[in-house]
């Protein structure tokens, strides 16, 4: 099982009440900048990490990395969908 958070504080508070499974901080900031559909996640790593690094400083390629390691965290979970997604 997998639990994802919005953030460290929550993520932290979480793995504190003994629940099974994993705990993943989600740090990405989704209200702000483009979130485009129907792009690979490569393409869409790349729109985040532009603005990002514009918006808040940084360099574009730590930014990918960063949002890289999600895709990796969560892809053991990854199933198919049955009719009762």
């Amino acid at each position: 099982m997998l639990h994802i958070t919005n953030g460290d504080s929550t993520a932290g508070t979480l793995r504190l009440t003994g629940l099974p499974g994993e705990v993943l901080a989600w740090r990405e900031d989704l209200i702000s900048g483009p979130v485009p559909q129907g792009l690979s996640l490569d393409e869409w790593l790349s729109v985040r990490a532009g603005f990002l690094s514009e918006a808040y400083g940084g360099d574009m390629p730590s930014q990918i990395t960063t949002r890289s390691s999600y895709g990796s965290s969560t892809a053991s979970f990854a199933r198919p969908c049955s009719s009762t997604c």
